[in-house]
């Protein structure tokens, strides 16, 4: 019996028809009576029954009727046009994935069709490259070393299989062992692919290999002892950026508050922060301002005040002209003794200023005495300077001769000069002045009575 004859006896008995007749009509034994009573009794049959209800039609597999025609669901391709029932996806999902099927002899394969309408059904590999359907156990299509149970490498000569124990293959290298790295981001966390080993890799954490953060086990810990910048008060953080932070902590350490001035308090607040508050009472010497005129006192709350208090004669001066200004260095107190040595005309007109600073009013002379002053000379009387062109430091009462007023300044240097303020004439050498009538008219005769030098 051949294919289409054994198709018919399938469809025959699915339409109800008895065995026996099927069977006779294929083996030619009564075909006609058999078929003639089988169609006299199924007319009798229909006259005794009512007109049958139209029913619905019915659709084959999972396709749906549009009103004139069967169709396939959408997203899906009718696997034969020409009446197949099967529905196929191979249109909205991916060759190779578990929802992907194509037609295959009227049929849908879950995988790739080939051949003489053969099927390599899914998760099995379809081999283009030798034609082969690949078995579970190999489930890797290597170009011309075709299926095999490890994966490809890409080689000069094309894909190859990796063999022995290195299954891996790392783009351009040779196969390496399953749980090998091929770079950086075969490996977890932090890791770095070194040799094909994933290990700790301190430079791809935030900051780089210059920052604190360390790589452990795959994950960027922070690392404080990476921000140790030697200072005992100061932290040492490493912030999650992989930056340090050095906060100021005076609990720290024993010293941190300790600003180098005696004059101040080193303090150490709980908050870490240090306090420096004036303090004169800790050392000597801390009210001092530098200022030699004022002395600084240390109060007991610690505040320093000033008074005056003299180191230097500087400190006491009265601008006064005509006083002297004492400093006792001991007492640092100041005074301003009258001394008419400091400067002139620190005593009234008619004194005199003694060795010792103080003013005297001098004694009057006689005629051809000395005179310090010219009150002290009598009326008519004039005190005569004895030194040509300077102040007079030796005087004498005179008085005025038949010339006039004689010898204020006399010989002015050269011999027979006349004599300043009269009309005598002085002695040939300048050495005296003559002041005799005589001296007058031009010529003098007689006893000089006042020398010159």
């Amino acid at each position: 019996m051949d294919d289409r004859r054994f198709d018919s006896l399938v469809k025959s008995l699915a339409g109800g028809a008895s065995r026996r007749a099927v069977l006779k009509g294929l083996l030619g034994l009564g075909g006609a009576a058999a078929i003639g009573g089988t169609l006299a009794e199924g007319q009798a049959n229909a006259a005794r029954r009512p007109a049958p209800t139209p029913k619905p039609v019915t659709c084959p597999g999972s396709q749906t009727w549009n009103g004139s025609a069967c169709v396939c669901p959408t997203g899906l391709s009718q696997c034969n046009p020409d009446g197949g029932p099967a529905c196929c996806n191979d249109t909205t999902v991916a060759r190779g994935t578990p929802d992907y099927s194509e037609c295959c002899d009227n049929a849908c394969c879950q995988g790739h069709c080939y051949g003489e309408e053969l099927c390599c059904p899914y998760p099995r590999t379809w081999c283009e490259a030798t034609g082969d359907c690949c078995p579970i156990e190999l489930p890797y299509c290597c170009g011309a070393d075709g299926c095999c149970a490890t994966p490809c490498c890409d080689t000069t000569d094309g894909p190859a299989c990796c063999g022995g124990d290195s299954p891996k293959c790392c783009p351009g290298d040779i196969c390496v062992p399953e749980d090998a790295c091929c770079n950086d981001d075969d490996c977890p966390g932090c890791q770095g692919c070194q040799n094909h080993i994933c290990v700790d890799t301190d430079a791809n954490c935030p900051g780089g290999v210059n920052g604190c953060l360390a790589c452990v086990d795959g994950v960027c810990r922070q690392n404080d002892a990476k921000c140790d910048d030697g200072n005992a008060c100061t932290g040492n953080i490493c912030t999650t950026d992989g930056t340090c932070s050095h906060p100021f902590d005076c609990n720290r350490s024993s010293g941190c508050c300790d600003d180098g001035d005696p004059c101040t308090g080193n303090v150490c607040n709980a908050d870490g922060a240090c306090t420096n508050a004036f303090d004169c009472n800790l050392a000597n010497g801390c009210c001092d301002d530098g200022d030699p005129c004022t002395a600084g006192i240390c109060g007991a709350d610690g505040v320093c005040s000033y008074v005056p208090f003299c180191t230097a004669d500087s400190c006491c001066d009265d601008q006064n002209a005509c006083t002297r200004n004492v400093c006792d260095s001991t007492a640092g107190t100041c005074s301003n003794p009258f001394d008419c040595r400091s400067s002139t005309g620190c005593c009234p007109t008619g004194q005199a200023c003694s060795d010792d600073g103080a003013c005297f009013t001098p004694p009057c002379v006689e005629i051809g005495e000395i005179c310090t002053n010219n009150p002290c000379c009598g009326e008519l009387q004039r005190c005569y300077p004895l030194t040509e062109g300077e102040p007079p430091t030796c005087n004498i009462c005179l008085l005025p001769g038949p010339c006039g007023d004689l010898c204020d300044y006399c010989c002015l240097g050269s011999s027979n000069g006349e004599c300043l303020g009269g009309g005598g004439l002085c002695s040939p050498t300048g050495a005296f002045c003559f002041i005799d009538s005589n001296c007058c008219s031009g010529s003098c005769s007689g006893v000089p009575v006042l020398t010159c030098d």
